[in-house]
């Protein structure tokens, strides 16, 4: 699981790299969100995160912080992201951790949660940025995957993690029927590329 996560954790990091000051304002895919907010969002997670995997569990307050700034988008997305890491790295991944919206999971199903959001969280700031991302097979089937699985749940379990499946046929592609399982519409229709 650990080669998924560090895959997911480099596409997203890779993405995330391309953003420029000038492109904060521009909106994405995820939740009506601008990409300023989603970065700010994806922070906040992996600091919540963090803690929960070092801690045992974190309040809401662990994944809150203030609006990133023009100058530390860079800075502290690889600052929260090194830190969750090593969290991992360092984790006993059968030990329950409680997070703030989430029933008491393993550790390790934690770890398929962030690999998973680092995925989408890719796509979503690369659909912003109008460029394709797509990731690799094992990844993919991964996602596919996990995606079905939070499809099938009830959506009280789910909570805001993500939307529910846009309504419609299978998608052409593994990766993007795993985005629509997940709430993100794929149809290429001038808004995202395609995934």
């Amino acid at each position: 699981m650990f080669t998924i996560y560090e895959r997911s954790l480099a596409d997203v990091s890779r993405v995330v790299g391309e953003v420029g000051p000038g492109a904060l304002s521009r909106p994405t895919p995820c939740g009506g969100w601008n990409l300023r907010q989603l970065l700010t969002h994806m922070v906040g997670q992996n600091d919540g995160f963090a803690r929960a995997v070092a801690d045992g569990e974190a309040p809401a307050s662990a994944s809150e912080r203030d609006e990133l700034a023009d100058t530390e988008v860079q800075s502290e997305w690889e600052r929260s992201a090194q830190a969750l890491r090593g969290e991992f790295r360092a984790a006993d991944l059968e030990r329950e951790v409680r997070i703030e919206g989430f029933p008491p999971l393993p550790a390790k199903t934690a770890l398929r949660m962030v690999a998973l959001d680092n995925a989408v969280h890719a796509w979503d700031v690369a659909s912003a940025l109008g460029v394709e991302y797509r990731p690799g097979a094992e990844l993919t089937a991964f996602c596919l995957e996990f995606a079905r699985e939070i499809a099938a749940l009830p959506r009280e379990f789910v909570a805001d993690s993500f939307g529910p499946p846009v309504a419609g046929t299978p998608a052409a592609t593994p990766w993007a029927e795993a985005l629509r399982l997940l709430g993100r519409s794929t149809t290429p229709d001038g808004r995202w590329p395609a995934a």
